[in-house]
């Protein structure tokens, strides 16, 4: 059975409209996705809660999609299930989006939860491989491709930005 941690957007929607059956659907308190109604609503304080919910249920996959900004912490609403998760969860809070996104999912998997991303359970989120235009690359645009990677490699290794834009070899 499939869970979807549903955030805000159209995304979940778009992903159940591709399956051929409902997904359990628990979106984060404060961020329910658009044309959907979730099965549950949960705060980060319960996530242990939570997960031992959807294996209860019967869950064996989960995909996340949709938009989430970081919650703020209460640390009074944190119950008993998630209390052992704490430590990881606040030194993830810490860090930038994608290394915190890493932690979430490790705290899934290792609950013995599998991660499915969203292009999986619809190939149409992806576009199909191919040139979308009828210009060519000049070797400016090579030059300032390679410049955007370099700077990425860098931004990276920071777990800071997530893309760049670079123009006759300056970053804008």
């Amino acid at each position: 059975m499939l869970a979807l941690i549903a955030g805000q957007g159209r995304l979940p929607a778009v992903l159940v409209d591709a399956l051929p059956e409902m997904p359990y659907i628990a979106s984060p308190e404060g961020f329910d996705p658009d044309f959907l109604v979730p099965d549950r609503r949960f705060r980060l304080e319960h996530l242990g809660t939570v997960i031992e919910e959807l294996k209860a249920l019967g869950v064996t996959e989960v995909c996340f999609a949709g938009s989430v900004t970081r919650p703020a912490v209460d640390p009074a609403e944190i119950d008993a299930a998630t209390l052992p998760l704490v430590p990881r969860i606040m030194a993830a809070l810490q860090q930038g989006d994608d290394s915190a996104l890493r932690v979430l999912l490790a705290i899934f998997e290792e609950a013995g939860l599998k991660i499915v991303a969203a292009n999986e359970l619809s190939s149409a989120l992806l576009p199909i491989a191919g040139v979308y235009t009828a210009r060519r690359t000049e070797e400016h645009h090579k030059r300032d491709a390679e410049r955007a990677a370099a700077v990425i490699a860098g931004l990276g290794a920071l777990d800071i930005g997530q893309s760049c834009v670079v123009k006759g070899g300056q970053v804008l």
